[in-house]
């Protein structure tokens, strides 16, 4: 029956087909069109994404540059005012006042007067920490320095560099008195958050194996400090050059941990 209908009504049954093939080009073409849009709505998306996130970073790299720069220079003018005046004999009324009795007045009102301002208080506490240290007072290095680590952890995170820098001077106090153990479990940690993180703070990261790598020669784990120091060495090479300070520092303590071994060639 459909083939007598065919053969009786060939004009109508060839305006169907040839509506059928209009109709089945038009959806491949809508079809290919809409697919088409679709790519280029996503290509689109997709390039407005990395357009807001190159923005925002480059905005939270302003802002910590402001940020930085703010806090240290409240930190400057601190150190100005508060602990290079007590110096003069003028305000301090004695002309034998010592480098302690300078930093313990100074230190004095640090949490009071910057309650409202953790990153500075953070920053003058690590600075005299790292004084404190310096001239080897072990119990207020360590009270200021782990004040500082509470608010920068608090505040910045665990794996911010200013946090990991705080770290890293923990672990030469843990280290400078004989606590080896305590140096190496607070190193270890910080270094494994910093690997985890973006890459943000490649310097901070090789700064802690390299104290690291000191904790190990103190131990007597040569081998191992021997290890950190050419990896710590060799990223300097590639992040800052060979002949810089950090790349030169690196490349003496690797000297002197081949000291202990008497590879006298080597280190030299």
């Amino acid at each position: 029956q459909l083939r007598k209908f065919s053969r009786r009504n060939k004009a109508l049954v060839g305006s169907l087909v040839a509506l059928l093939v209009v109709l089945l080009v038009g959806v491949v073409v809508s079809t290919t069109l809409a697919l088409e849009a679709t790519r280029s709505e996503r290509l689109a998306q997709d390039r407005l994404a990395a357009a807001v996130e190159a923005r925002s970073i480059a905005e939270l790299k302003q802002l910590e540059a402001s940020r930085q720069t703010a806090v240290a220079t409240a930190i400057n003018e601190f150190l100005n005012e508060d602990l290079l005046a007590s110096a003069n004999p003028l305000v301090s009324r004695r002309r034998d006042i010592t480098v302690r009795e300078l930093l313990d007045i100074a230190a004095a009102n640090v949490g009071k007067r910057f309650e409202s301002e953790p990153a500075v208080e953070a920053g003058i506490r690590s600075t005299l920490g790292e004084a404190y240290l310096g001239l080897g007072l072990k119990e207020p290095a360590q009270l200021h320095l782990k004040r500082a680590l509470a608010i920068r952890r608090q505040t910045l995170g665990d794996d911010h560099p200013d946090t990991l820098a705080v770290v890293a001077e923990i672990g030469a106090l843990y280290s400078t008195f004989g606590d080896f153990d305590q140096a190496e479990q607070l190193l270890l940690s910080a270094i494994a958050a910093a690997e985890k993180s973006s890459g943000f703070h490649h310097a901070q990261l090789r700064n802690l194996k390299s104290r690291l790598a000191t904790v190990y020669t103190e131990q007597g784990q040569f081998d191992a400090a021997v290890a950190l120091q050419k990896e710590v060495i060799s990223k300097s090479i590639e992040a800052v050059g060979k002949e810089q300070v950090e790349t030169l520092r690196a490349t003496n303590e690797l000297a002197v941990t081949l000291q202990y071994l008497n590879e006298f060639e080597r280190a030299q």
